[in-house]
Formats: structure tokens, C-alpha cells, sequence
């Protein structure tokens, strides 16, 4: 089984959990141009599609909510745990940050 460790202090970690949506991205623009940013060699699109995803709080926050989920059932608590206060620091509001810190502390 394929397991992903994602360290909140990791300098590179938001990369990380963004690869996947940008791979689904370069994947759509091959299927509907024929090409994407890598084939063109566009890296300043790249960089931007990067960058609007990262600077994205709302969907950043669930993204670490997401691997907070894939921590705590691989019993890495600690590293969930600082997930999750990322999340709950970049989008106070979602209840789904609460419910699974909650689920943190249950397990």
C-alpha cells in the first residue's frame, strides 16, 4: 500500500498536496488541446497555476484536511495534528476542519 507522509514543517509540503490537481490539469489540457504548459514549455503558466492553487486558502484547507484524514488512519497523530491546525488557520469556518480533529481525538 502506497503511503504519503506530508510534514507541515517540510519547505516544500503545499507543493506536495497540490501535484495531484495539477497533474489533473495538465492531463485535461492534452485531452482537449493536444498539448499542456509541459509540452509547450510554458513554465510562467505553470508557475501561475501554481501559485493561484497555493495562495487558494479555501481549497488549501481542505487539501490538508484531506491528508490530516490519510495521517490519522496511518497513526501518525502528531503529523495530522499539525495538518489540521494549518487547515483550521487558513479556513476557520469549515466545520469539516473541526469534525475531523474531532475524529483525531476519538481514534
Amino acid at each position: 500500500m502506497l503511503s504519503v507522509t506530508i510534514k507541515a514543517n517540510s519547505p516544500d509540503y503545499l507543493r506536495k498536496i497540490i501535484i495531484h490537481d495539477v497533474y489533473l490539469t495538465l492531463k485535461q489540457q492534452r485531452v482537449s488541446r493536444g498539448k499542456d504548459f509541459l509540452a509547450e514549455n510554458d513554465m510562467t503558466s505553470l508557475n501561475e497555476l501554481e501559485k493561484k492553487l497555493i495562495h487558494d486558502k479555501v481549497y488549501l484547507s481542505e487539501k490538508l484536511r484531506i491528508f490530516a484524514c490519510v495521517q490519522i488512519d496511518h497513526d501518525r497523530k502528531l503529523i495530522a495534528l499539525k495538518l489540521l491546525f494549518k487547515a483550521i488557520s487558513m479556513s476557520p469556518f469549515n466545520l469539516k476542519n473541526y469534525r475531523t480533529l474531532f475524529y483525531l481525538i476519538r481514534k
